[in-house]
């Protein structure tokens, strides 16, 4: 049976509480090809979309509802966004993922432990929580309107897709297989949207040193990164500009590009600068 809108409501149980190891953080930052010495070592942060790791296990009973007859293959996944209420630290080692059929069609999570809070509370609850997760990385730098941050380059191969597969748990086979991509119409192995995502933040926490200073990030899939079978794979180049900044908060808009075609859409983050 099709979702109709006499699905939207329905929830599904909260797993079971999902356990962040230091080892875990590592490898998802790896897969991501991002070395900021936040993900690593003894009190690691994890990297901001690493919450799609979280949500993957709510996903599980969504797709698994045989009335739904839902196939993750065969899902079109149209935008992104994450707001952080507190930084991925190690004072926070578990999280309970839970689903419902709106958080299914609306093709945004919110990571909150309430989804009623304000944004202007929700960004101090932020900064205080950032506080005590501080790893003292570097000073924030002096961000102005209109300042362009350091342009980044991140290549991406048929390797970089199935380690990023097993770090997320994403096994959709378009992701590692020639044959399942083009049984949908692509014309082969494609990056995963979260991967592309996850892999743009960099540009912004490069900038700002300390992770935990993300307090919102959002994109829309555009268009997917083709990943040929080469050594060489792909290039995936993106740059970010500063466009507002209000009440200890920048907003960054960030482009993507993967062979002179735009690969986000709407792309942009908030960070803390106090």
């Amino acid at each position: 049976m099709p979702i109709t809108p006499e699905h939207v409501g329905r929830t599904y149980p909260p797993a079971a509480p999902y356990i962040v190891s230091h080892a875990k953080i590592a490898e998802f930052a790896q897969a991501l090809r991002d070395d900021n010495p936040a993900y690593f070592g003894d009190t690691p942060v994890a990297p901001p979309t690493f919450a799609a790791v979280i949500a993957a296990q709510a996903w599980e009973a969504l797709f698994g509802d045989p009335e739904l007859d839902l196939a993750l293959n065969r899902t079109m996944h149209a935008d992104q966004g994450f707001t952080y209420r507190r930084p991925s630290c190690r004072a926070t080692p578990s999280w309970r993922p839970s689903a419902s059929r709106r958080s299914a069609t609306a093709a945004t999570s919110t990571w909150s432990p309430s989804s009623s809070t304000s944004p202007s509370t929700a960004r101090a609850s932020a900064r205080r929580a950032r506080n005590s997760c501080t790893r003292g990385e570097r000073p924030m730098p002096e961000f102005t309107v209109g300042q362009e941050l350091p342009e980044l380059r991140v290549p991406v191969t048929r390797s970089t897709v199935v380690r990023y597969s097993g770090a997320s748990t994403d096994f959709n086979e378009i992701h590692f297989s020639d044959r399942h991509a083009r049984a949908i119409g692509l014309p082969g192995v494609v990056a995963h949207g979260m991967w592309t995502m996850g892999a743009g933040l960099k540009v912004v926490t490069d900038a700002v040193g300390d992770p935990s200073r993300v307090l919102s990030y959002f994109v829309r899939f555009t268009r997917p990164v083709l990943v040929p079978d080469t050594d060489e794979g792909a290039e995936v180049i993106y740059s970010a500009k500063v466009t507002e900044i209000a009440e200890g908060v920048a907003k960054i808009a960030i482009t993507a590009t993967c062979g002179d075609e735009a690969v986000l859409g709407a792309a942009r983050a908030e960070v803390s600068v106090v």
